[in-house]
């Protein structure tokens, strides 16, 4: 029974099982994204190798512990290859977690038929002795918890083990749209090396992730945010442009623009009490970003504060608040994106006076 942590290990783990007598592969954790990361690669391994195959979902309806226990060891006639996924397992064996159900179900397990594949999630932490109910033939994988500080270098360091390296914006587009998961980072970035060729491995641009990833988004929020904060009419008023209602959300704008905000507050006040850069850095909560992500920061810091004083801070801070205001009304999504231009370009783009 494998219990080992990392996607990577898992992954080659399915490149390598016996596909004829697979092992169970076992999900736990707070991780939904990894199983459709998992069933990807199994599909691709079974429409290379099998061709045919059926595939049985089972998510903890009433009665599919039984139906689960029917569709296992009835074999096919024709001995069709069976991928059987189990969506909410600990719903359907919740009546044999615990003695006389933990004996029945080491027995039943034994005996799994040939060609038939299972992958199952339980949403949490299995206890120890259900886990080897299932016995040898079985691969546990625990969900890694990933904390907002860690994501960045989480989403570098898979990558590279995955031969793949982004440039800083695409590491942030990553960052900022994908839910901060195992599952759903090493899912994203398996889908940029499916898609891309052996030469476009290396240095990946932000556009390739949004093609790739997110092919249907309308504004790219990040360039917004870099474009308002540079006073760049032009491409503020681009990315305003690709606004697309269905995709996109004001309100994640609003808390980039708030998140922007509070970091150049943040370094004017570091500067006013004469902090050195490993302070600034602490200060802004810098410290598990690589070095060269570190010092483009302040570069960009340093810049944005001069133009930024406190009093237009104060305003877009005001404006943040009066907006979100507006926006919890009844207004129309289309309204609400008019008078959110309105705003931005007033207080961000206008020049001051007085």
């Amino acid at each position: 029974m494998a219990d080992k942590k990392g996607l990577k290990n898992l992954y080659s783990h399915i490149d390598r099982m016996d596909i004829n007598q697979p092992d169970i592969l076992f999900l736990s954790g707070n991780d939904p994204d990894i199983l459709e990361g998992i069933l990807e690669k199994v599909r691709k391994r079974l429409n290379k190798e099998v061709g045919e195959y059926e595939t049985t979902s089972f998510s903890g309806e009433p009665g599919d512990d039984s139906l689960l226990f029917n569709e296992i060891f009835n074999i096919p006639l024709f001995g069709v290859y069976r991928l059987i996924v189990v969506r909410q397992c600990q719903e359907i064996f919740k009546q044999m977690i615990s003695g006389n159900g933990l004996k029945l179900l080491k027995e039943n397990f034994k005996n799994i038929p040939d060609r038939t594949l299972m992958v199952m999630l339980f949403s949490g932490i299995p206890a120890e002795g259900f886990v080897k109910a299932f016995g040898e033939k079985l691969y546990h994988h625990k969900a890694l918890e990933i904390y907002p500080n860690q994501l960045p270098m989480f989403i570098m360091e898979t990558a590279h083990k995955l031969g793949l390296s982004l440039q800083e914006e695409a590491l942030n587009e990553i960052r900022e749209r994908v839910e901060p998961k195992e599952g759903a980072v090493s899912l994203a970035l398996q889908r940029l090396k499916d898609n891309l060729p052996q030469e476009r491995h290396h240095k990946i641009t932000v556009q390739e992730v949004r093609d790739i990833i997110f092919p249907n988004l309308g504004m790219n929020a990040f360039a917004l945010i870099d474009a308002l904060f540079s006073e760049d009419r032009m491409d503020s008023e681009r990315e305003l442009t690709n606004f697309n209602e269905s995709s996109d959300n004001l309100f994640g704008i609003l808390k980039l623009i708030l998140n922007r905000t509070d970091e150049i507050r943040k370094f004017r006040t570091g500067k006013k009490l004469n902090m050195n850069n490993i302070e600034m850095i602490d200060l802004l909560g810098l410290k598990n970003r690589p070095a060269f992500v570190q010092k483009k920061i302040l570069e960009r810091l340093t810049g944005e504060s001069r133009r930024f004083n406190t009093k237009r801070l104060d305003r877009i801070y005001d404006f943040l608040i009066s907006i979100q205001m507006e926006f919890k009304s009844a207004i129309p999504a289309r309204q609400q994106m008019k008078i959110f231009q309105v705003y931005l370009l007033e207080i961000f783009l206008k020049p001051e006076t007085g």
